[in-house]
C-alpha cells in the first residue's frame, strides 16, 4: 500500500481552503455513510428532506449568501436559525442556479457549500449539541447525497469519541478512508483522523490499540504523540513514556520546525512533573526545553501548550514572562526569517488564553497588565496571524 493512501486526508482546517467536489456522481449518488444509529431516532426537523423546489426563508438565495448567512448564524450562536438556513445547500436546483456561472466557478461553489456544512457540524458539536451534530450529517450526506470531506468525517468520528462509542468512530474512520479515496483524487493528509481516533482510544483505556494504530501508519506527528506520552504518564508507566519521546525525536521528519515538534511531545512531561508537586522537576525539564531552541522562536502552537500549563498550576509569573517573549518575537524577528520558520510567535489564541484563564480564575490584574493586554489585543492582527 503506498504512503498517500495510509497518510491519507485533507488539512481542511480553515474554510475556504480547500477544493473538493460536494455533489455525487450517479455511482457515488447510492453510497450511504454510516452515521452509527438508527436514522429513525434522530430529529426529524433536521433530517427530513426540503421538498421539491423549497423557499428559502430569505430574500438572497445564492450559495455565497447563504454561506455568510450561515456563518453569521454560528457567530451569533444562533445554532437552530443557522441549520435550518444550511439545510438549502442540499437542494442541486439552489445550487445551479442561474448566478452560479456569473458569480463563480462550479468548485469554488463547492468549496463554500462543503466549508459552510462544516462550520454547522462543527458548530453544533461546539455547543455539545451531539445528536444535532449527527443528525445534520445524515441530513446532508445520506438524504441529499452530497459528498462529504474529511472534516465533514472527522466531526463525526469527533462526536462518537466524545461519547465513548469509539468502535463506530473506527467503523466511521473505515468508511471514510476507502470512500474518500475513492471519490476524490487529491494527495491526502488525514493527520486530524489519527489525532481524533489516539486521544479517542487513550481515553477509553485502549491505549495500545493507539499506539499500534500510529506505528502502523508510521505518523510521526507530534499531537498524536502527545496523547500517547499523556496516557501514559496517567498510568504510571513513566519509562513507555519516555521511551516514546526519545522514539519520537529520532524519527521525525525533518521539519524546519523540528524543535516545536519536540516541545510539543515533551511539554507532557512538564506537566506530568507538576500534576506530582514536583515543580523544580518540572521548570528543570521546561528548561531543558527552552535550551534546545538555539535561536529558533517557539511558535504560537507550543507556546500556548506551555502557557495552558503554567496557568494551569498556578504558576502565573512564568505564564506571564513566556507571554512577553511571545510578544516580542512578534515584534522583533527579522523578515528574512518569515519563510525559515513560517509560523507566528503568538495568536489570537494565546490572548484568549491569558484573558479567559485569568477571567476564569478572578486573578486581580494590574493596571499594566490590563493595559497590556488591551494593547496586544488591538495589535495583534498587526503583527499577528488572527484566525
Amino acid at each position: 500500500m503506498s504512503l498517500r493512501r495510509i497518510l491519507f486526508g485533507l488539512n481542511l482546517s480553515k474554510d475556504l481552503a480547500y477544493r473538493n467536489r460536494y455533489f455525487s456522481s450517479t455511482s457515488a449518488a447510492a453510497v450511504r455513510y454510516s452515521i452509527g444509529r438508527d436514522p429513525s431516532s434522530l430529529p426529524l426537523a433536521l433530517t427530513e428532506k426540503l421538498p421539491q423546489n423549497p423557499i428559502p426563508c430569505f430574500t438572497d438565495d445564492r450559495p455565497v449568501s447563504l454561506y455568510y448567512r450561515v456563518k453569521s448564524m454560528i457567530n451569533l450562536s444562533q445554532l437552530d436559525k443557522a441549520a435550518e438556513m444550511s439545510r438549502f445547500a442540499g437542494s442541486e436546483e439552489h445550487r445551479d442556479g442561474p448566478e452560479t456561472t456569473l458569480v463563480m466557478c462550479n468548485e469554488m461553489i463547492d468549496a463554500m457549500i462543503g466549508a459552510m456544512i462544516g462550520a454547522m457540524i462543527g458548530a453544533m458539536i461546539g455547543a455539545k449539541r451531539y445528536e444535532d451534530a449527527i443528525a445534520l450529517f445524515h441530513y446532508y450526506f445520506n438524504e441529499c447525497k452530497l459528498i462529504p470531506s474529511i472534516v465533514s468525517f472527522n466531526h463525526i468520528i469527533k462526536v462518537h469519541c466524545y461519547m465513548n462509542r469509539v468502535d463506530k468512530a473506527l467503523q466511521l474512520y473505515r468508511h471514510a478512508k476507502d470512500s474518500i479515496l475513492e471519490n476524490q483524487d487529491s494527495d491526502l493528509d488525514y493527520e486530524d483522523t489519527y489525532r481524533i481516533l489516539t486521544k479517542g482510544l487513550v481515553d477509553a483505556g485502549r491505549i495500545y490499540e493507539a499506539l499500534g494504530m500510529i506505528k502502523a501508519v508510521g505518523l510521526w506527528d507530534s499531537v498524536a504523540y502527545s496523547y500517547l506520552i499523556r496516557g501514559f504518564l496517567d498510568l504510571g508507566n513513566f519509562h513507555k513514556a519516555d521511551e516514546l519521546s526519545h522514539e519520537f525525536v529520532r524519527n521525525r521528519p525533518s521539519y524546519p520546525y523540528d524543535f516545536n515538534e519536540i516541545a510539543m511531545v515533551d511539554a507532557e512531561f512538564v506537566d506530568y512533573w507538576f500534576r506530582q508537586g514536583n515543580d523544580e522537576e518540572a521548570m528543570k525539564f521546561y528548561s531543558s526545553i527552552i535550551s534546545t531552541k538555539d535561536r529558533k522562536f517557539m511558535c504560537a502552537t507550543s507556546g500556548n501548550n506551555f502557557l495552558r500549563i503554567f496557568l494551569k498550576h498556578g504558576k502565573i509569573s512564568e505564564a506571564w514572562a513566556l507571554f512577553e517573549e511571545m510578544i516580542n518575537n512578534a515584534k522583533t524577528r527579522e523578515p528574512k526569517y518569515s519563510d525559515e520558520f513560517g509560523r507566528d510567535s503568538f495568536d489570537s489564541e494565546t490572548i484568549n488564553v491569558m484573558v479567559m484563564v485569568s477571567l476564569r480564575r478572578q486573578w486581580i490584574l494590574s493596571s499594566w497588565e490590563l493595559l497590556f493586554l488591551s494593547v496586544i489585543v488591538t495589535l495583534s492582527t498587526g503583527f499577528a496571524s488572527v484566525e
